[in-house]
């Protein structure tokens, strides 16, 4: 089957967001070096960018050998790794993931349970290491089966997607603004025209905030393409849909267990662990609202009376720019939305 319209849709947004985040870099790099030549008579525009090439190519080769180490590290002895001979859940976790794995038509090095309640999972890579996929003790718990291997697609789509290659590459786009920022703070002459240097700095900052806000819509993008993935292998939206469901409201009152994945890992994660507890509606207004799948997804364990104080909290807070995950009823009315494109539902 060709690619649907919602997936071309997607992968567009997704390359144009990177050719705007490129751009927007090398614009004001050229900003900067215009301004700076014009009042000084001269700017090594040719020296700054190699030396801020440099700096992103050390930086690119430090996340791929010391990435997945640091990620270990982070985490210490609550991540043990697992092999075809664990027993009882981890048995279970071991064999699906091999099963999907190789479904899916990616390798992992390695298999890892994270002991924390929160429910969560991410995959991480590194060069010379391979591809790695953690699930946390409590996700492997709370969730049925069919909801883990939801989960286990929507991570083997991150890998197929090279999502993880793509983020190291954006995360060097700010090295370059810095380079040409700091280069021209050391070019003093202009430095007595106070409206020149306010121009330089506004420029700087606002491609830089530009850069943050691109980075973030390109991760939640990223969340949109792996759920199509997670729907495609099991054909149907309803293992991905309750999982996400289950993940996100089964982690409030989990303040504690949250600090198991802090900022540093949060981009990793399916969910956003610092913003589970803050989604714009309750999970009983999410699944009615999509009655395809509805009674697919309960959870009494959840706690409705928090759920309505967090509720009353995210409308406040506002939608999801500042989010590395997209709001979960939108996830859940995407993947069912794609799965009537798709003909499984």
């Amino acid at each position: 089957m060709g690619e649907t319209e919602a997936i071309r849709t997607i992968k567009g947004k997704i390359y144009l967001t990177i050719l705007i985040s490129v751009t927007v870099t090398f614009f004001t790099a050229f900003g900067i070096t215009a301004l700076v030549s014009y009042f000084t008579g001269y700017f090594n525009w040719l020296l700054v960018l190699i030396i801020a090439s440099i700096y992103a190519a050390i930086q690119i080769v430090l996340q791929l050998l010391l990435g997945p180490s640091a990620i270990e590290s982070h985490f210490g002895n609550k991540l043990n790794f697992i092999s075809g001979g664990s027993g009882g859940a981890n048995k279970k976790v071991w064999n699906m993931v091999e099963k999907m794995s190789k479904e899916g038509n990616v390798k992992f090095a390695k298999i890892g349970i994270l002991e924390t309640s929160e429910l969560n999972a991410f995959v991480y890579w590194g060069l010379g290491y391979g591809n790695a996929i953690v699930f946390t003790k409590g996700i492997i718990e709370k969730l049925d089966d069919e909801e883990l291997s939801g989960v286990c697609g929507h991570e083997i789509g991150h890998v197929k997607h090279g999502d993880m290659k793509a983020m190291i590459f954006l995360s060097t786009l700010p090295i370059f603004l810095h380079t040409f920022y700091s280069y021209s703070q050391s070019q003093g002459k202009y430095k007595k025209d106070t409206v020149i240097w306010l121009l330089i700095f506004i420029i700087f900052l606002g491609a830089l905030i530009a850069s943050q806000y691109l980075s973030l819509y390109l991760s939640r993008l990223r969340e949109y393409h792996a759920d199509s993935n997670a729907t495609d292998m099991k054909e149907s939206p309803v293992p991905i849909a309750a999982a996400l469901a289950k993940i996100t409201y089964g982690n409030i009152g989990k303040g504690e267990a949250m600090l198991a994945t802090r900022k540093e890992v949060n981009m990793l994660c399916i969910v956003d662990p610092h913003s589970v507890a803050r989604q714009t509606n309750n999970i009983a207004e999410t699944v009615n609202s999509i009655s395809e799948i509805a009674d697919h997804i309960s959870d009494p364990d959840i706690d409705q009376g928090e759920l309505e104080e967090e509720m009353k909290k995210e409308k406040k807070r506002g939608g999801e720019m500042e989010r590395t995950h997209p709001l979960t009823v939108n996830r859940i009315t995407f993947v069912v939305d794609y799965a009537k494109e798709i003909g499984v539902i």
